[in-house]
């Protein structure tokens, strides 16, 4: 979530405010801290680690960005699940 709403969790500002914060540019800085978020990782850990357990049936057409991200940089990663 971007510094719009950084006290609110993102599931209850649509319940506050009467609507859908806006979403983040894919592949920016607000959008990875999203995705970090989601994922339960830093940015550190997610770029550093040989193994990444992430459960993919929580992740999105949203995260596409992210995910490729982690993917292009991580270069220590031999298990993605």
């Amino acid at each position: 979530m971007g510094d719009e709403f950084p006290l609110v969790p993102e599931h209850m500002v649509e319940e506050i405010i009467g609507e859908k914060p806006p979403k983040p540019e894919p592949g920016s800085a607000a959008d990875l801290a999203r995705f970090y978020e989601k994922v339960k990782n830093t940015e550190e850990e997610a770029l550093t680690l040989k193994h990444l357990e992430w459960g993919w049936k929580n992740l999105g057409p949203d995260d596409g960005p992210g995910l490729a991200h982690v993917i292009k940089n991580n270069k220590t990663c031999i298990t993605l699940e």
